[in-house]
């Protein structure tokens, strides 16, 4: 007993010495180091979540804001379509026609009884005809028109007011305008007027944002709308990042600060009326429920934080202690004797020797298995780049092959083309030659015939030399070079006479950018949008055809819009392909290849294409290519 004794003091002499040089060189430090290496990735982690519990929240907070913000923008445009209708209905009225002016007077007061809203008749010059807010017969004064509202009424288009200090209510109001058209023109302007607070009852903004801040803007970013507060900020510009925001998006979603200087997550959006509507949501609420997931986190993290020591100390002495006892029995086994069997306190320590035997013939075993899979894997790889060198080589043979077939269908076309013309101007000649030295011999149902064989082959003519020009464009070889666009749509202008003044009103917006191209191949392109622009519109319809440019980053849009029969949407798409004409054509000459050109050329020049319409007032046709240095 006192051998054991000394040698296990030995042990434990070594093991202090053994530790004291290094806290990694002991097992509680390594433990320490565990516990701090489990700890970490779990502070890290609960960081992680809160962080993302605050950015989820955040986003749920701002789609809930753009989804509340788009409802809003719907209500208010129908509450204007609601006084759009009013409108409607008394410029309908026999009293608007007959210039009745008292009966319309009485109409609309009935008609707006009790709704908070007045009806406003004005002239171009701003001279009110008619209010409803004052006695019947009591001078009106006269209004200062908008800049917006005359060019809305001048269109036909639906005037969404600014908030704006009425003469006649002597207080902030907003007016939703309608014109009144006779032959086109504008002759007066019908609108209902109300206070901000009237519209913000109709369109109920006091139920919306219980806990934030929702605003409805007019086209100056002045509040026509509020909630809270609307008595002390309806009328006074929203704050410059919003105003400026709603100027130049559609919608969006970002962080602002209110007037009254609490920091907020915004959304706004634009109603079809031309009003914004933006909404707020105070990011201390979002804040705090951060916090509280923070304070949540840190008890937690505490709780693991002791148990995790708690553990590491307990593992600690109960490994210290099989490793002494291992370490006497070593010592025992040093003096040749056999130790005593009895346990070490820990199954691992009784059957090291057995896991090292058994390690090592799986290492063994997996050693095996290895070199066999590389050799598997450097036979699979063979066979791969086998067969991808056999998939490279048909596939350079189709290629060529392709090539090939298409050059020679494009020389049959050029050649088709070009050899067809020969005897289609022979024909044509012979039958002019008939009517004008024959013409008196033969009967009027030879000369109908003779006439139909000409215009038959002059349609032909033409379908032959366009299949010629698609053919040479396809054919050509393009070197782009920097073209002037406005130089060339000037001297296509001046070539062709369809296009003159005393045809059609062909507007240029200029300057032009310069572009890289082909000016041959774009001045085809151009020639043929221009002159389909003109030609096709309704019988007895002046052409107005209208040029102009945009510059998309590094690339130069060419639109040409015209006030022709327009284009279905079904048929924008296939309307590029050669042949391909829309139904609204028929009647008008063509045979379906001038669009096809100005396809291949755009695709020859890296350029592209495209039409916009809405099957009615005409078509946008468009071609973009790269801007010139």
């Amino acid at each position: 007993m006192l051998r054991r004794s000394r040698l296990r003091g030995a042990a434990e002499a070594s093991y202090v010495g053994a530790s004291s040089t290094s806290p990694l060189h002991s097992l509680r430090g390594r433990l320490a180091v565990l516990v701090a290496a489990i700890l970490l990735p779990v502070f890290g982690t609960l960081i992680l979540l809160i962080t993302q519990a605050y950015r989820n929240e955040s986003a749920a907070v701002t789609a809930e804001l753009a989804n509340t913000a788009r409802a809003v923008a719907g209500i208010v445009d129908a509450e204007v379509e609601r006084n759009v209708a009013i409108l409607r209905t008394l410029a309908a009225t026999n009293a608007l026609k007959q210039r009745d002016w008292a009966r319309l007077d009485d109409t609309a007061r009935r008609a707006l009884a009790g709704t908070g809203k007045w009806l406003v008749v004005v002239d171009p010059s701003g001279r009110q005809i008619v209010n409803t807010l004052l006695p019947l017969g009591e001078p009106i004064p006269p209004v200062q028109l908008e800049t917006e509202y005359v060019e809305a009424m001048k269109k036909g288009s639906v005037y969404a007011s600014n908030i704006i200090h009425g003469p006649a209510a002597k207080r902030l109001v907003v007016h939703i305008g309608l014109p009144l058209l006779e032959k086109g023109e504008w002759v007066y302007g019908l609108s209902v007027v109300m206070g901000p607070e009237v519209m913000s009852e109709a369109v109920n903004v006091q139920r919306f944002a219980p806990s934030g801040v929702l605003s409805v803007l007019d086209h100056q970013g002045r509040i026509i709308m509020r909630n809270p507060a609307p008595e002390k900020f309806v009328g006074h510009s929203a704050t410059a990042d919003i105003v400026k925001a709603t100027r130049e998006n559609q919608e969006g979603i970002g962080e602002s600060v209110t007037l009254e200087n609490i920091p907020v997550l915004l959304a706004y959006t634009h109603a079809r009326c031309g009003w914004s509507v933006a909404m707020g949501f105070p990011k201390e609420r979002v804040y705090a429920s951060a916090r509280h997931l923070l304070s949540l986190a840190t008890g937690f993290a505490t709780i693991v934080l002791l148990l995790a020591v708690a553990l590491a100390i307990w593992i600690g002495r109960a490994v210290v202690r099989s490793v002494e006892s291992v370490v006497e029995d070593a010592a025992v086994l040093a003096q040749g004797k056999i130790p005593a069997p009895r346990s070490t306190g820990l199954g691992e320590t009784d059957f090291i020797d057995r896991a090292i035997r058994d390690m090592a013939e799986a290492l063994a075993r997996e050693l095996s298995a290895k070199t066999q899979a590389e050799g598997d894997l450097r036979e699979a790889q063979d066979k791969l780049r086998h067969y991808a060198a056999e998939l490279e080589k048909k596939v350079e043979e189709r290629t060529t092959s392709l090539r090939e077939a298409v050059a020679q269908m494009e020389e049959f076309s050029y050649t088709v083309s070009h050899d067809l013309r020969s005897p289609l101007r022979t024909i044509k000649s012979f039958i002019h030659v008939l009517l004008e030295d024959h013409g008196g011999d033969v009967t009027p149902q030879v000369r109908e015939y003779l006439e139909r064989i000409r215009r038959a082959a002059e349609r032909m003519d033409r379908l032959s030399l366009d299949i010629l020009n698609y053919s040479r464009v396809s054919r050509a070889e393009v070197q782009q070079s920097t073209v002037d666009v406005e130089k060339v749509v000037r001297e296509l202008i001046a070539h062709y006479s369809e296009l003159h003044p005393s045809r059609a009103d062909v507007f240029v917006a200029t300057p032009m950018p310069l572009v890289k191209a082909h000016e041959a191949s774009l001045a085809q392109s151009l020639a043929n949008l221009l002159t389909n622009a003109a030609k096709f519109v309704h019988p007895g319809v002046r052409p107005r055809i209208e040029v102009r440019s945009e510059t998309r980053d590094s690339r130069v849009r060419i639109w040409i819009a015209d006030n022709g029969i327009g284009l279905a949407k079904a048929q924008q798409e296939r309307l590029f392909r050669i042949f391909e004409r829309a139904a609204s054509a028929r009647g008008y000459e063509g045979n379906g290849v001038g669009l096809a050109i100005v396809r291949k050329a755009m695709e020859k020049m890296g350029g592209s294409f495209g039409v916009e319409s809405d099957g009615v007032t005409g078509s946008r046709f468009w071609i973009e290519l790269p801007a010139a240095d």
